[in-house]
C-alpha cells in the first residue's frame, strides 16, 4: 500500500488527528501487515489512556488493546460502541485498520479500536490487515497525541 492509497482509504474515517499535509510531504512509508486475533494482540495499542492521564504529557503511555479489554472503567465508558461491535461480531472476519508504528513490532491503532477491543473482550478470532505508517518519531504527525508519535 502506498501513501495515496492509505489517504484515500482512511483519511475521512480516522478519529486520531493526523497532520495530512506533513504525511503527504515527507518520506513516510506505509506497510501492509497481516496479523491475527488473538495471537498478535500484544502488538496493538489504542489511543486511549487510563482515567486521569494527560495524553499531552510526553511521558504518557496509551493502553494496549489487552489492557483496555481488562480495564472496567474504559469498557464501561465505551459500553455502547463496544456492545454494538460485539453484537455484530463475525468470527474469522478481516478487520482493515490504519496504524502508526510506535516500535519495531508495536502499533498504535488510529481507528477500528472499538471493533478490535470488542473481539478481544469476546475472546474471538479475526484477521487484521494493518496499514502501518512508518516514519520519524517525534515529528508531530499525530496532532492530538504528541507523546505517542
Amino acid at each position: 500500500m502506498d501513501k495515496a492509497e492509505f489517504t484515500d482509504e482512511f483519511r475521512d474515517n480516522i478519529e486520531v488527528l493526523v497532520d495530512w499535509d506533513q504525511f503527504e510531504s515527507r518520506s513516510w512509508q506505509v506497510e501492509l501487515l497481516h496479523l491475527t486475533m488473538p495471537e498478535d494482540l500484544a502488538q496493538l495499542w489504542t489511543p486511549w489512556f487510563a482515567n486521569g492521564t494527560d495524553h499531552n504529557d510526553a511521558k504518557a503511555k496509551s493502553l494496549s488493546v489487552l489492557e483496555v479489554a481488562a480495564y472496567p472503567g474504559l469498557v464501561q465508558e465505551h459500553e455502547a460502541k463496544l456492545a454494538r461491535h460485539m453484537q455484530k461480531w463475525k468470527d474469522d472476519q478481516t478487520i482493515r485498520a490504519p496504524a502508526y508504528a510506535i516500535g519495531d513490532d508495536e502499533f498504535l491503532l488510529l481507528d477500528r479500536n472499538h471493533r478490535i477491543v470488542a473481539g478481544t473482550i469476546l475472546k474471538r478470532a479475526a484477521k487484521i490487515e494493518l496499514a502501518v505508517i512508518r516514519g520519524p518519531r517525534g515529528s508531530g504527525l499525530l496532532l492530538d497525541l504528541p507523546g505517542l508519535d
